[in-house]
């Protein structure tokens, strides 16, 4: 037990977390014992059910809970569907994840584990998607902002998810990520514009289509890195057309050792690993009546790559692209 030496349901009784509390509790984190569930359950309840917190416990919450969900329970590195549920059930009781620090938590995890399965990364996902489209939540706080409208900072926590659920064995965009993508952007579809999301969702389905078709591009920081300086709408076209050209074809050998990465994955963590299909990307990308600035910039981009895309995915992209909007 981490914390036999502190009570924590002391803290529960004295509705406060003081600096002093924090100290005692990293020291015990330090000496005594691995974080048990029991342990870990309670300092979830005193995260949600406490306001009245000092700074420095953020930073023991999330340390605390990630070393515990990482690596305090077997298989050491990886999250398993049974890690994952344990988590969601506390970390988003009512659906939806109640704090930041909680959030902050989640991410942690995502990034720190060598695999975790995708209705992790979809809970994530999800908090971004209810923020916009309702405009509260966690992700709101400190901005009045009207549903259905992105904003920059949207993009930042967006691609901040794509950087951590993305290791060396996930370079190329998820199905869960691009049904993400596809839904934030249907939500707020009838909202003013963002160069920066046109920007961010063109480049991470522009990524998984290719990867569909059978190339292989850059690392995701490589992938969705936003460009150095911001760019007109004919300047961004013309960006994501050259980004597009590098991707390689993917080679037979690589394709089998994804595969039995995949499976092994799936053994260690009880989670089927899901594969972004060129028939499935062409039904969810495919033209609707009224596409959102980001959708034509993605459709207009990979016009210039259409001959190396699936069949399925060039009939979404044949014709002339519906025009960008004006710069």
């Amino acid at each position: 037990m981490a914390f036999q030496a502190f009570a924590l349901e002391n803290l529960l009784r004295a509705h406060r977390v003081t600096a002093l509390d924090v100290v005692r509790l990293q020291d015990a984190l330090c000496h005594d014992g691995p974080v048990t569930v029991d342990e870990a359950e309670l300092l979830f309840a005193v995260e949600q059910s406490i306001n009245d917190k000092h700074h420095s416990w953020k930073d023991l919450f999330i340390d605390a809970i990630t070393i515990h969900a990482i690596n305090d329970v077997a298989p050491d590195g990886y999250l398993t569907a049974h890690k994952a549920d344990w988590l969601i059930r506390y970390a988003a009781p009512q659906g939806r994840i109640p704090t930041r620090n909680t959030y902050a938590l989640l991410t942690s995890i995502v990034a720190g584990a060598r695999w975790v399965p995708e209705r992790l990364v979809a809970t994530l996902f999800d908090e971004v998607y209810c923020a916009i489209a309702t405009g509260n939540g966690p992700l709101r706080a400190g901005v009045n902002v009207p549903p259905g409208v992105i904003i920059a900072r949207d993009c930042d926590v967006v691609r901040h998810i794509l950087y951590s659920a993305g290791g060396k064995d996930t370079p190329a965009i998820s199905r869960v990520e691009a049904e993400a993508l596809l839904a934030i952007d249907t939500v707020s579809a009838g909202g003013p514009s963002l160069a920066a999301w046109d920007e961010l969702f063109s480049k991470a389905l522009g990524d998984a289509v290719l990867v569909a078709s059978g190339w292989a591009g850059p690392d995701r920081e490589v992938t969705v890195c936003p460009e150095a300086s911001p760019l007109d709408q004919a300047q961004l076209l013309d960006a994501l057309r050259r980004g597009f050209a590098r991707y390689r074809p993917l080679q037979p050998e690589e394709r089998a050792i994804a595969a039995l990465q995949r499976q092994r994955v799936s053994i260690i963590t009880g989670e089927d690993v899901r594969t972004t299909t060129a028939d499935w990307l062409a039904a969810a990308i495919a033209r609707p009546e009224q596409p959102s600035a980001a959708r034509r910039m993605l459709l207009g981009a990979l016009e210039g790559c259409r001959e190396r895309l699936a069949l399925e995915l060039q009939a979404v992209v044949a014709g002339p692209a519906p025009a960008t909007r004006a710069a």
